[in-house]
């Protein structure tokens, strides 16, 4: 977000729903489809990266973004196993 958004508010939620994990990025910068190489998204490492990450730890990326200006939401979502659903959240 800091590197190519030029967002001016970025907003991280982190959050437990029922067996899901969710970590939420959202900003108000210029979008995927404004970004300086938006063209090359699909070559580009960053995002090829966060995927490969999310997907490491067991959890699942979405992004969603309108036209440019409009910001963009990256997601990861982990669904928790039933050990993990049985801790409490003062851990």
């Amino acid at each position: 977000v800091a590197k190519h958004a030029r967002a001016r508010e970025v907003v991280v939620r982190l959050g437990r729903s029922q067996d899901h994990l969710v970590l939420e990025v959202t900003d108000d910068g210029v979008g995927l489809g404004g970004a300086p190489a938006a063209s090359t998204l699909g070559s580009g490492r960053g995002i090829r990266n966060l995927r490969e990450r999310a997907e490491m730890t067991g959890g699942e990326l979405s992004l969603m973004s309108g036209e440019a200006e409009t910001g963009t939401r990256a997601r990861v979502e982990w669904h928790l196993a039933p050990a993990e659903l049985s801790k409490t959240d003062a851990a």
